[in-house]
């Protein structure tokens, strides 16, 4: 999978650990939504939204740290993923720890509608930044 994945983050220190940690090619949310908001506008030619679309689609996208993604980015996200027909758009986190700098709380209200809905949320309880050694 780490050919086809792109691991997204809120700031670059999240980034740069995801890249060391994985392996994965790895952004900001910001760099990521300012590459391809022009998509979106329709400000972009009719070439570059092939060339773009035919780059990211069936590819798998994971949010780290989603519970720091505001209402706005969160929108953004989501309309490129359809936009773009990713094979995957993946939000972890913990919806309990912390909380967007701008207004929102997408995760947590994807969470809580997932349960509602009787949609599928993976869950997990192992917390592997306290205890490392139990991740392996």
């Amino acid at each position: 999978m780490k050919g086809n994945a792109t691991a997204l983050a809120f700031q670059n220190k999240m980034v740069a650990d995801l890249q060391a940690d994985t392996g994965m090619e790895a952004m900001t949310v910001h760099s990521f939504i300012y590459r391809n908001e022009k998509f979106l506008s329709g400000e972009a030619s009719a070439e570059a939204f092939s060339a773009r679309k035919a780059e990211l689609t069936g590819k798998y996208f994971i949010l780290d740290e989603a519970s720091m993604i505001s209402n706005e980015q969160m929108d953004k996200l989501t309309a490129i993923a359809n936009l773009m027909e990713f094979g995957r758009f993946v939000g972890t986190g913990d919806r309990k720890q912390l909380n967007p700098i701008d207004a929102g709380k997408s995760f947590s209200m994807m969470q809580a509608r997932s349960i509602r809905d009787g949609l599928p949320l993976a869950r997990s309880t192992l917390i592997c930044a306290r205890k490392p050694k139990t991740c392996g």
